[in-house]
């Protein structure tokens, strides 16, 4: 339901160009990178970022739980970070700088609420 929302811009339309366009934008960068900063660091702690680092994965070959990955990996998409190409997916050069400071993120997830 959150990867929905995130799809959706949070449900947030303002008028292009207005003040509150600016604010709509901020709220949704914020509720997005709440739902990024845990997914960063479970993709490193798992090692899946330093698997993608090296170059496209096939799916199928990744253990975990596949219904998380997934929900993780659209949130990756919405981003820009990662390309789906039928059962393999990859990061974006943008999605690789990513991978490269994901484990950073550690300390600031570890104060948000359980």
């Amino acid at each position: 339901m959150l990867v929905l929302r995130a799809r959706e811009h949070w449900g947030l339309v303002p008028l292009e160009g207005s003040f509150q366009a600016e604010v709509c934008h901020q709220v949704c960068q914020y509720l997005d990178g709440v739902l990024m900063g845990p997914a960063m660091v479970a993709l490193a702690r798992g090692r899946i970022f330093a698997q993608l680092e090296r170059g496209p994965l096939d799916l199928d070959t990744l253990g975990g739980n596949r219904a998380s990955l997934t929900q993780i990996f659209d949130l990756l998409e919405i981003q820009g970070w990662m390309v789906r190409e039928h059962n393999r997916v990859s990061l974006t050069a943008c999605g690789l700088y990513a991978a490269q400071i994901g484990t950073s993120y550690g300390v600031t997830v570890s104060y948000l609420h359980s």
